[in-house]
């Protein structure tokens, strides 16, 4: 699946919903942004039990 988002003036990024529902993302998740060459790598955390 290819999709794009938009940086916001206030740096916030809102997920496509087909994105948020094929990963099971939910709302409050938490994730890690790891620069990588021109872009960041972006990777969830996984939930603390």
């Amino acid at each position: 699946m290819t999709t794009t988002a938009t940086l916001s003036s206030k740096f916030q990024i809102s997920i496509p919903k087909a994105v948020r529902e094929e990963a099971n993302w939910k709302a409050g998740q938490e994730f890690v942004f790891i620069p990588k060459g021109k872009g960041p790598r972006r990777t969830s955390m996984a939930p603390i039990c």
